[in-house]
């Protein structure tokens, strides 16, 4: 009977042997699955980061871009208005003011 209860114990030591070992594994499955979602959660925060940036320079760009777009809008206004008597007054006096130097 003595054998017995002996077999009996050296059973629950490898029972509990094992239980320790799936344990230890399980908290290394567990420890890495939350590694690689803190990893996926931080690149997820850096691409939403990046897009909000990215909207933000586009918009940024956007308006730059119209008021470029206005100001020579302007300047094509002003442009217009000159007579076109003026212009050519203008490039007739650039002429002789070259042709002096020759």
């Amino acid at each position: 009977m003595s054998i017995r209860f002996d077999e009996l114990i050296e059973e629950e030591r490898k029972a509990i042997r094992l239980i320790e070992e799936a344990k230890a594994k399980a908290e290394k499955i567990i420890a890495e699955a939350k590694k690689k979602a803190q990893s996926l959660i931080d690149k997820a925060t850096k691409t939403e980061h990046i897009r909000a940036m990215l909207k933000e320079e586009e918009e940024k760009a956007k308006g730059e871009a119209e008021g470029i777009l206005e100001e020579y809008r302007r300047r094509l206004t002003r442009f217009r208005e000159v007579p076109e008597s003026s212009i050519m007054d203008a490039a007739d006096l650039v002429v002789r003011e070259v042709l002096k130097f020759e």
